[in-house]
């Protein structure tokens, strides 16, 4: 604003433009270097997790402590994404969108399980986590990400879960082979030994992980399930 106002500033900043261009241009570049660096890492860890809903506070199962996170939990595990694949998608795609659409999809995560926290598996083989997705052409974003991430899952079963809320055999059975998180606050990534919480989270307890050591948080949770 002064360079507009006054004369000698105007004049002072045209001698050095040949200097100051250079540099400022040489301390953006790395100043977007820099920010790539960070962005590129943060992405590689919330990317994926960005796309799948939902993952804010207004959960159907809301939490208020780690203790009663734990507690509803159907299986707590330390687990690795092995691979995400299309799962299926709920509602008719071929039905006319006239007065809005009810239409799901989902991704199948495959955990590879290195330790069982609380709870036991409903099955044996692959711990399948269910993703509904906001969108179907998010899979590949999900298949890029994911897939060797490290977490500690806190997760409800389907199967079991629709048993309990009474709902038809053939909706329990279709439902059995998946678990899904217990809400959006059930999932703390292993980020080089270090928490990182869910993506979004808002809670104050959630947010108190980041930065924790992944394995104190680990045998927290694995206290409070024996309690």
């Amino acid at each position: 604003m002064i360079t507009t106002r006054l004369r000698r500033g105007v004049k002072i900043v045209r001698t050095w433009n040949f200097v100051l261009v250079p540099i400022a241009v040489i301390l953006l570049l790395g100043g977007f270097a820099h920010a790539g660096r960070i962005d590129t890492a943060v992405d590689r860890l919330d990317a994926g997790w960005t796309a799948i809903r939902p993952m804010s506070a207004s959960d159907a199962e809301h939490a208020e402590t780690l203790d009663e996170l734990v507690d509803v939990a159907d299986l707590v595990v330390v687990a690795t994404i092995r691979e995400v694949e299309f799962g299926r998608t709920v509602g008719d795609e071929s039905e006319p969108c006239r007065y809005g659409c009810s239409i799901a999809y989902y991704a199948n995560a495959y955990l590879d399980v290195e330790d069982v926290v609380a709870g036991s598996p409903a099955y044996q083989g692959d711990v399948v986590l269910d993703l509904l997705m906001t969108e179907r052409d998010q899979l590949r974003q999900l298949q890029e990400s994911l897939p060797g991430q490290r977490a500690l899952f806190i997760l409800r079963h389907k199967g079991e879960n629709a048993r309990r809320m009474g709902l038809s055999p053939e909706v329990q059975e279709a439902r059995w082979l998946y678990y899904r998180l217990v809400s959006s606050q059930a999932l703390y990534r292993d980020d080089g030994g270090k928490v990182r919480p869910p993506v979004g989270a808002e809670d104050e307890f959630v947010l108190a992980q980041r930065g924790r050591g992944f394995d104190a948080l680990v045998r927290e949770v694995s206290d409070l399930a024996r309690n």
